[in-house]
């Protein structure tokens, strides 16, 4: 199945996501959501890929702007 990591924005709910879906198997979510965990406590070392950020802005439809945390993999079919 195809994964996307989404965020959703507390000012106005929306879910968004950057980045296309990719293939993963289906028993591996659980080891991905620890490595995005595990790269942002290594976020501070240049060395380090981060490739799921847990944070990114918003443009809300109101004109607000939000900061969507990272919320999980959505399944896209």
């Amino acid at each position: 199945m195809k994964y996307q990591p989404v965020y959703k924005c507390p000012l106005c709910g929306r879910l968004l996501s950057r980045s296309q879906p990719q293939e993963v198997p289906t028993e591996m979510l659980p080891a991905l959501l620890g490595k995005v965990i595990q790269h942002q406590q290594l976020a501070a070392n240049p060395f380090t890929r981060n490739n799921v950020p847990m944070h990114i802005p918003c443009k809300c439809p109101d004109g607000s702007a939000g900061l969507a945390q990272f919320a999980g993999f959505r399944c896209v079919k």
